[in-house]
């Protein structure tokens, strides 16, 4: 709650305070260097989740120090080339691709982010598998927006579209410390005994999921705003961009459950218990409904009123909250439906369903972003958020018997 409560708030004080288009260039400039620091992970950061708690689970510290070490200097090297690459193209990049040269300033400056939100991600992860989940959770959704508004509070500044982003990139370096140094503090890997630990599975694991994380981590929630930065207006991004954070709010369960799920998911069916896994995703599901019901109830009734928190201009945004809040309810409904096919090993079947989700959404951009603008976008989201979870639903019940929802075939049977 406190992290959804943060990125509202940024998000609300942003576009109060720079207005519909220079919000819109703000999130474009984010959508870009946040789908490039996906892309810097190399799908490592879903495995290490897996990896990482089931080494943790059996006091194998060693192999932890292993995949920390061989983990974070891979995805810092390559982060440190897309950073160089989109620092020194930034001009480029605005004014031939997205046809705005008032986003090269700001993507140029928010490119030095690159790095840090990388190693934010990485930590997050290493925190989760040590069941440290609300420090996971914050960090990994509010802690460079909380640096943010503390910063834009504070300091005595005319906060300008440059400043807010000299400001997000400084609070990125600092949060990537402050991760860090929170996951250290209690990791057992400084001065534990180094293991000859075979990592060719962990890093095999995180090549498999790149596709899926280019769906879920860079098409599904980016690709809409940077298709409308190609072919719409910095009003139309900074519109979409805004109802797509009340949206989220649907979903902001979605997130905390699946965190603390997760490694609890991997070890019952790293112990083949079939039964409580069944059990404790449908507890997930029960949950997630729970949470999100009174936040859908209020976006239906007073989509115009809730739009206007951000500002009067922002009130025309209505109908594309109400579509992408309606997709969100699929993303509750079905439950940890891809959690649970990463942490059983089905990550084939996790790019599956993601690839059919990513080739929704790009058809749907390509074919009504350019007719549509926002509105166009926000269906092309939902439609895709829709393909990927029912897809990932069918293989749950195709190799694990049951669903999160409560129907269930013969468990005991052991899964397929």
């Amino acid at each position: 709650m406190l992290s959804a409560g943060a990125v509202l708030a940024f998000s609300v004080l942003l576009a109060r305070t720079l207005g519909v288009a220079d919000s819109g260039l703000f999130f474009l400039a984010v959508a870009v260097v946040s789908a490039i620091s996906v892309l810097s992970r190399a799908g490592l950061d879903n495995a290490i989740v897996r990896y990482s708690a089931a080494a943790i689970a059996s006091d194998r510290w060693g192999d932890v120090s292993a995949l920390y070490r061989r983990s974070i200097v891979l995805v810092s090297a390559i982060s440190g080339v897309f950073a160089v690459a989109i620092y020194t193209g930034a001009y480029w990049i605005a004014t031939t691709l997205f046809l705005k040269p008032a986003l090269a300033d700001p993507l140029q400056t928010l490119a030095v982010c690159i790095l840090p939100i990388t190693l934010i991600m990485m930590h997050c992860r290493y925190l989760q598998s040590q069941k440290r989940i609300a420090f996971a959770l914050y960090f990994q959704s509010a802690l460079i927006p909380t640096l943010s508004i503390i910063a834009i509070v504070l300091l005595p500044f005319s906060w300008s579209l440059g400043n807010i982003a000299i400001t997000y990139t400084g609070a990125g370096v600092l949060g990537a410390i402050l991760a860090a140094t929170v996951w250290l503090s209690r990791a057992k890997i400084v001065g534990f005994p180094r293991t000859q630990y075979d990592s060719r599975k962990f890093f095999s694991s995180g090549l498999t999921l790149i596709p899926s994380d280019l769906v879920n981590k860079v098409l599904q929630p980016w690709a809409a705003l940077i298709c409308l930065g190609f072919w719409s207006t910095e009003t139309d991004a900074g519109l979409f961009a805004a109802a797509w954070r009340i949206a989220a709010l649907v979903t902001f369960a979605l997130i905390p459950v699946n965190s603390f799920a997760a490694p609890k998911m991997a070890a019952l069916w790293h112990e083949g218990d079939v039964v409580s896994l069944r059990r404790i995703s449908q507890q997930a599901t029960l949950l997630m409904i729970i949470v999100a019901a009174p936040m859908l109830i209020a976006i239906v009734l007073f989509p115009e009123l809730i739009m206007s928190v951000f500002g009067d201009d922002f009130r025309i945004a209505a109908e594309i909250l109400l579509v992408l809040a309606a997709a969100q309810v699929v993303n509750v409904v079905t439950g940890p439906v891809r959690s649970l096919l990463l942490m059983t090993g089905n990550e084939q079947d996790h790019r599956s369903a993601s690839l059919a989700g990513g080739i929704t959404i790009l058809v749907g951009c390509f074919v009504l972003v350019p007719a549509y603008g926002g509105l166009g976008a926000a269906w092309s989201v939902a439609a895709s958020l829709v393909a990927t979870n029912m897809s990932a639903a069918v293989f749950v019940w195709q190799r694990l018997g049951f669903l999160p929802v409560g129907l269930a075939k013969s468990v005991q049977e052991g899964p397929r």
